[in-house]
């Protein structure tokens, strides 16, 4: 790990939070029977996303960790987009030598860079040495954080509300029109069409 175990990252921290670890090698959590739901998607983000740590709470992803050189707006564009696509940890934690940036899994991407806290994106910017690990991570545990930033998080824009709005929306096509299907035979179709994803993904 580079830089989240100094400072205010310091894992340390956690110690006496049971339901909270803090995963700073792929290592960590290979050997963990707890773990082994999410090891994959775990995994992914941390080759994806070249992380530094990943957080969870209760056993289950809750935000990764990936320090920077310096603030990039648009790069960190598209490490939201793969949060969000990934649909696995709700945060994203960006920090570099003097800041934090903290990203959400809830909020539509977009191509446009992240440059202002307005952005619905970007949950909150603050100074590193304003960024207490134990803290944030009590506040996750508790649910606080989301509580706080509600505006943030926001259901719709999730990427698996996304998913059923459209598969909503191409069995409304499939089962309409001279060429029809039923509404059986859609969800059969669909269905089938995912598990697809599933295994590909998984390879």
């Amino acid at each position: 790990m580079r830089r989240a175990d100094q400072g205010a990252l310091n894992w340390r921290h956690l110690r006496d939070l049971p339901q909270v670890t803090l995963y700073c090698r792929r290592s960590q959590w290979v050997a963990k029977r707890e773990m082994r739901a999410s090891a994959h998607f775990m995994r992914r983000a941390w080759d994806r996303l070249d992380l530094d740590a990943i957080l969870t709470v209760e056993g289950k992803p809750a935000a990764y960790f990936k320090s920077v050189a310096r603030n990039d707006p648009e790069r960190e564009a598209e490490y939201q987009r793969l949060l969000w696509n990934q649909g696995v940890a709700n945060l994203l934690v960006v920090h570099d030598a003097n800041h934090v940036r903290v990203y959400s899994a809830h909020a539509t991407p977009s191509n446009q860079p992240i440059v202002g806290g307005d952005d619905e994106r970007l949950v909150e910017s603050l100074n590193l040495t304003s960024f207490v690990l134990r803290e944030f991570a009590l506040r996750l545990e508790t649910g606080q954080y989301y509580r706080d930033h509600s505006p943030k998080f926001q259901a719709k824009a999730s990427v698996d509300y996304l998913l059923l709005e459209n598969l909503a929306a191409a069995s409304e096509k499939l089962s309409s029109g001279p060429a029809k299907l039923d509404r059986s035979t859609c969800h059969a179709l669909l269905g089938r069409l995912l598990f697809v994803c599933y295994i590909s993904a998984h390879k």
